[in-house]
């Protein structure tokens, strides 16, 4: 039989990669000669002189805004599990903060769908991790090991974050401590898992019992799946979500050794590559706060421009206050925007913005509730503050839903800078549940 290496594939030699290594790679010098691990802590603990384990060591990198932390799972017992435990929390604490997503990285899947879920280490890890990761704050974490593919529901401290959480949703907000553990099936081909049943040891910590909303699932998993065919998952980074797809990279088509063999039967016919098994976006945990976001566009080309002034681009309004026993109040101030205009026209401008609704997933409320009052920090390029809009709460009117002035300057004003700001007025009737609101400002410049 040839072996094919797993770097031969030009693809591979030309794709940035990240391994981690597996319970097959331990005992030689292969993985460390052919892959980069920065940052790699190979002190006894995670790359001892247990030939069992001694390949590895724990590593961690940042790439675009994720800090990624890698462990060798092979190193385990209660002691190695805490010096891992240890070597995340040093990581965190030094560099969490430089990075929006903080997501772990190891081999063996502790709420993996098949048989492995059984094994008394990864129970072990289960205990010994759990709620470590979630005290971390730690996002996702993505295992491999056990050749099928499981998408767990948010796990907070060892248990399910929300018993609501049903399977298969397609929008999660784990609040905070929830974890998600994700196990991707075999992407190869060569060999896949049959998905286990649950037993009657319970949903603690350590039990592998049946889930009350579907019960052919153990209890931790949203999702598990095998069709014997292959598949990889895909995560997608974006500035205020995780989005994690499993795709199929294969078909019940030759080839597909296990099927060809004869050894299990394809699940999914007909299904091409590249459908997709299962997706789900991961929003983050914002506080009991209300935030505005401001959408920034590009500068508009030529001698007039307009921007935030500042790094923050998030306006938090705060916890809202009962008033009068009858509606809520929340207030505060948008980032202020810097009008630059160094033209010889001397033309007019305008800067207008409007609000979204406010949204926390299914609730929401009218953007009609904001109102605000412009005014000008720092003089310059002619500019005029804008008259003060009221929340219709005050007025029923349409507030900062439609389209509002928050300065202007004429034909022929001087050139220079400006700063405008304006304080923002939220009132909103006491029938609005409780929740964490996001809306969108959308900011719009306008010159002759």
């Amino acid at each position: 039989m040839d072996v094919v290496p797993f770097l031969a594939p030009d693809q591979l030699r030309q794709v940035p990669l990240a391994a981690t290594i597996g319970n097959h790679d331990v005992g030689g010098k292969a993985y460390e000669q052919h892959h980069f691990t920065p940052n790699t802590d190979k002190s006894e603990a995670y790359y001892d002189k247990d030939a069992a384990t001694r390949s590895g060591g724990d590593y961690w990198f940042i790439h675009k805004d994720v800090l990624f932390i890698d462990i060798n799972s092979n190193a385990q017992s209660d002691t190695k599990d805490a010096q891992h435990v240890g070597y995340i929390t040093d990581v965190i604490k030094k560099h969490g903060s430089e990075a929006k997503w903080k997501v772990l990285v190891y081999h063996h899947s502790i709420y993996s769908p098949a048989s492995h879920s059984y094994d008394q280490g990864n129970k072990d890890r289960r205990k010994d991790f759990t709620t470590a990761f979630s005290d971390l704050g730690i996002d996702m974490v993505l295992q491999g090991h056990d050749h099928s593919y499981s998408r767990s529901y948010a796990i907070k401290n060892g248990q399910k974050a929300n018993p609501e959480e049903k399977p298969g949703q397609a929008e999660v907000y784990p609040g905070p401590g929830g974890v998600i553990y994700v196990t991707a099936n075999s992407a190869s081909g060569s060999k896949y898992y049959d998905l286990k049943k649950p037993d009657d040891s319970g949903t603690g910590v350590q039990g592998n019992g049946p889930d009350p909303l579907n019960p052919d699932n153990f209890w931790f998993n949203s999702v598990e799946n095998q069709e014997h065919v292959r598949s990889y998952v895909r995560v997608k980074v974006r500035s205020d979500k995780l989005v994690l797809e499993n795709l199929r990279s294969g078909t019940c088509a030759t080839p597909n050794p296990s099927v060809d063999n004869g050894n299990v039967p394809c699940a999914t016919p007909g299904q091409p590559v590249g459908s997709v098994v299962d997706k789900v976006t991961v929003h983050p945990y914002n506080g009991d706060g209300q935030s505005l976001q401001v959408d920034v566009p590009d500068a508009a080309p030529g001698e007039f421009g307009w921007t935030i002034d500042g790094y923050n681009g998030l306006v938090d309004l705060g916890t809202a206050k009962e008033t009068d026993g009858n509606h809520f109040e929340a207030a505060g101030k948008i980032n202020p925007l810097r009008v630059t205009d160094s033209r010889r026209s001397l033309a007019p401008w305008s800067i207008s913005a409007a609000v979204s609704e406010f949204k926390d997933a299914g609730k929401k409320f009218s953007g009609s509730y904001l109102g605000w009052k412009p005014y000008v920090l720092n003089g310059g390029a002619g500019a005029t503050a804008a008259s003060s809009v009221a929340s219709g709460y005050d007025d029923q009117g349409a507030g900062l839903s439609v389209s509002r002035g928050l300065a202007s300057a004429g034909q022929g004003h001087p050139r220079g800078d400006a700063r405008l700001g304006a304080d923002l007025d939220l009132k909103i009737p006491d029938s609005v549940a409780k929740g964490s609101y996001r809306a969108t400002l959308t900011i719009t410049a306008l010159s002759s």
